[in-house]
């Protein structure tokens, strides 16, 4: 399972993700087989799956959160059928009791999808390969600032559309690195969030949000081999993340 280009995850890689590392992994969830879903999520899940309308809708929330389940039983060495997890006022994700020192954040747009884990730090994730539906303009005066609603508007619309994608992957990933609905906007926090701009190599937008000063930020990308590893095994290919402007959570 192991070769080049490639780095195995176990009980060791708990070393590796200090509280100063951020670790984003990507993943196509084609590649991630239904019966790992039927395998490694609770009843729970399974039923949260099954009140999502539409059948495909279903299979890639199951997918993606099995493969939640997958990596953070990688981090933690542990199987991944027995975590449990607790949600914050405004529905964030956590794992409960001692493992909860592994934050999170997920989100996935079509099959592609985009996880965030470090240590005893918040950090939110977001990744928008299709516009909002209604009139850009005016989900910018709503979400953003008053200065870059106004350069959104100036822009030439095929511009605009880009450009406001990237901005919104920035704005939704902050408010989940606060663990704030879109109610929270303008919410003031003691420490400053960091925002930093994923690559995608393709049109949309993807932003990664910290809470705190930054630290390394290491990209990789499952391995649909790992689907057959043990617990505690994760199979991942190097590749590189790109730092942007920091923003404050003011």
């Amino acid at each position: 399972m192991s070769g080049a280009g490639r780095t195995l995850i176990g009980g060791s890689e708990r070393a590796g993700l200090t509280r100063g590392d951020v670790h984003v992994w990507e993943a196509d969830l084609a590649e991630v087989p239904d019966s790992l879903a039927r395998e490694v999520l609770s009843p729970d899940e399974r039923a949260r799956a099954g009140s999502i309308l539409g059948a495909a809708r279903q299979r890639t929330w199951a997918r993606a959160r099995a493969l939640l389940r997958l990596l953070l039983g990688g981090y933690l060495d542990c199987d991944p059928r027995p975590l449990r997890f607790v949600a914050g006022a405004h529905g964030k994700p956590a794992l409960s009791g001692t493992q909860a020192r592994l934050c999170f954040s997920v989100s996935h747009s079509d099959a592609s999808a985009l996880y965030a884990l470090a240590l005893g730090r918040e950090v939110g994730i977001d990744l928008q390969l299709r516009a909002p539906a209604g009139r850009l303009p005016a989900l910018a005066r709503r979400a953003f600032t008053v200065e870059a609603a106004v350069e959104l508007a100036s822009m030439h619309p095929a511009a605009r559309r880009s450009a406001f994608m990237s901005a919104w992957a920035r704005h939704e990933a902050t408010l989940k690195c606060l663990g704030v609905g879109l109610a929270g906007t303008g919410t003031r926090c003691s420490e400053e969030v960091w925002t930093v701009e994923l690559p995608l190599g393709r049109e949309g937008g993807s932003a990664l949000a910290v809470l705190g000063p930054p630290g390394p930020i290491r990209r990789r990308r499952w391995d649909p081999a790992d689907a057959t590893a043990p617990p505690g095994v994760l199979v991942a290919h190097a590749d590189g993340a790109r730092r942007s402007r920091r923003r404050s959570s003011g």
